[in-house]
């Protein structure tokens, strides 16, 4: 059997929408079948989309061939080089039209050409100048990406490797390197995914709260890993544009994980 599911940074998107949010999803997609459904699927959920159509970029499609539980190959269609300044100026368009009733900006990057730096430039400008707090990913798993170019964001949600790399840091240990990429973001919390060790939490020093502390993974026996990061960092910073404070949100994004990997 086979079937298509959206995925990216349309999955944020589809979890916020679960859990309540208003989502607007903005982003790049190519003249092809997988946007036709993509906009298909987001509009049975929901969820307002704006996206600015590439010509001669294809919509990223990931195919998995799994059995028995295990993946035996992965064939992904996919661009990478940036976004022209065209494309790049009609995405901070839509994000200029709805920042006025915009509480949260979720960021989720995985490095395929859309969030140029200068595009990131304008993005962060505008939520500073409107008060609206990012948080961020920006993925590094078979691509390469650099969560340090991200600024003055909420929350980060690297795992460790993502840490290490913006940090170009292989030495010093987890609670270093999670004080040192928040300090480099000028992030108020991080919190650093551990897979099965589950994640370490770091905030501003504060005499009256930890400034770092672990929480151990809450699935021991997970089924399917994928997607736990973006459970995670949906669902924390949500729980924080909330109310919550970094341990509650991160005790309940770590619940949210756990649900996601347990399928």
């Amino acid at each position: 059997s086979s079937k298509k599911y959206i995925g990216g940074a349309a999955i944020v998107a589809a979890h916020a929408n679960s859990l309540g949010a208003n989502v607007h999803f903005i982003t790049a997609l190519g003249n092809d079948e997988e946007a036709s459904f993509i906009e298909q699927e987001l509009d049975s959920l929901g969820i307002s989309l704006d996206y600015t159509k590439d010509e001669l970029r294809p919509t990223t499609l990931k195919t998995r061939v799994r059995s028995d539980g295990k993946t035996l190959l992965r064939i992904s269609r996919l661009e990478e080089s940036l976004l022209d300044e065209a494309h790049q100026n009609e995405i901070n368009s839509f994000l200029t039209n709805i920042i006025s009733k915009t509480d949260l900006l979720i960021i989720s990057d995985f490095n395929y050409g859309i969030m140029s730096d200068a595009l990131l430039k304008k993005v962060t400008e505008i939520c500073i100048a409107n008060d609206v707090p990012i948080c961020a990913d920006s993925q590094s798993s078979s691509q390469l990406g650099d969560l340090s170019r991200y600024k003055k964001v909420l929350l980060a949600t690297p795992t460790e490797r993502e840490a290490r790399l913006a940090l170009r840091n292989k030495v010093d240990n987890l609670t270093v390197i999670a004080e040192l990429l928040r300090s480099e973001c000028e992030a108020k919390y991080v919190i650093v995914t551990l897979g099965e060790n589950g994640i370490l939490i770091n905030q501003d020093y504060d005499d009256a709260n930890w400034k770092t502390d672990q929480i151990q993974a809450l699935n021991s026996s997970p089924i399917d890993v994928a997607g736990a990061g973006d459970s995670l960092l949906t669902v924390s910073s949500l729980a924080l544009i909330s109310g919550a404070d970094i341990w509650q949100a991160s005790y309940i994004a770590s619940v949210a994980a756990a649900i996601q990997v347990s399928r």
